[in-house]
C-alpha cells in the first residue's frame, strides 16, 4: 500500500505555529519524530485522533475490584458475626461504635484485621468509583 503524501486527506499539511491552538509547546520545536510530533500533530488536528477506549476490559477491571470489594466484605461480616458473641465487651462494640477501635482492652489481632480490611475497602472503593 502506497504511503499518502502530506497534504493528502490523510496527512493534512502542517500549520503554521500562528494558527496553531494556543499552547505551551511550540509546535514548530516538537518536529523530531516519534510520540512528539504525532502528539503535536493531533492537538493541531484532533478530527485524526482515534485511540481505543478499551471499554471491555475496563468492564473486566470493575467486576474484578467488585468481586475484590465482595469478598472482603464477606471477611467483615464473618468479623462482626465473630465480635457479636465475643466474651470481651470491647470487641463486641466493634460494629456499633468505631472508636471502640482504638481503645485499651481490645483483641489486637481482630483491631488489625478490621483496620486492615477498612483501610483496604476505602481504597478499593475509591478506585471502583472512578
Amino acid at each position: 500500500m502506497a504511503a499518502n503524501p502530506v497534504g493528502s486527506p490523510m496527512y493534512p499539511p502542517h500549520t503554521s505555529a500562528q494558527q496553531a491552538p494556543n499552547s505551551p509547546v511550540n509546535p514548530s520545536t516538537l518536529n523530531h519524530g516519534g510520540y512528539p510530533e504525532l502528539a503535536s500533530f493531533f492537538s493541531r488536528c484532533s478530527r485524526y485522533l482515534h485511540l481505543r477506549r478499551f471499554s471491555a476490559l475496563a468492564v473486566r477491571l470493575l467486576l474484578y475490584r467488585q468481586h475484590e470489594i465482595r469478598t472482603l466484605e464477606e471477611k467483615l461480616e464473618t468479623l462482626e458475626r465473630e465480635d457479636a458473641c465475643d466474651s470481651n465487651a470491647n470487641n463486641r462494640s466493634f460494629s456499633n461504635n468505631f472508636a471502640t477501635l482504638k481503645e485499651e482492652g481490645c483483641d489486637t489481632q481482630k483491631l488489625y484485621t478490621q483496620k486492615r480490611i477498612y483501610e483496604t475497602l476505602k481504597l478499593e472503593m475509591k478506585e471502583y468509583g472512578k
